[in-house]
């Protein structure tokens, strides 16, 4: 998961992330991260329109946002 997060970071990716907060639920958070430390990161998420920090271990899966093209022919 680590990767996939530095990875995020160093292109500057939008990513759809589901997170388990800490009473148990589930989410879904598109975030773009910011910062990376040992054990968390520091990620600016859409849903909450705010930077917020995320807990490494709590990440259930991530993927990538792909922005595809809108063209009208």
């Amino acid at each position: 998961m680590r990767k996939q997060l530095e990875r995020a970071m160093h292109y500057q990716q939008t990513v759809d992330m589901m997170y388990l907060a800490k009473d148990g639920s589930i989410t879904k958070r598109r975030v773009n991260v910011l910062q990376l430390g040992e054990s968390s990161f520091r990620a600016y998420c859409h849903l909450r329109n705010a930077k917020r920090t995320f807990a490494i271990d709590s990440v259930l899966a991530l993927v990538p946002v792909i922005a595809r093209e809108k063209a009208v022919i």
